[in-house]
């Protein structure tokens, strides 16, 4: 699990640098998707 946060920290960083906003989306989806399945684990 920490590894995944770490590759998404990671994704937001390269995000912030490029301003990409295609990126931006897949990154912010990615995430929620991340979230979305810890809490149907609980």
């Amino acid at each position: 699990m920490e590894g995944r946060i770490g590759r998404e920290l990671w994704g937001l960083n390269k995000m912030r640098k490029n301003a990409d906003t295609k990126y931006l989306i897949e990154s912010l989806f990615l995430l929620k998707n991340s979230i979305d399945g810890e809490f149907n684990i609980l």
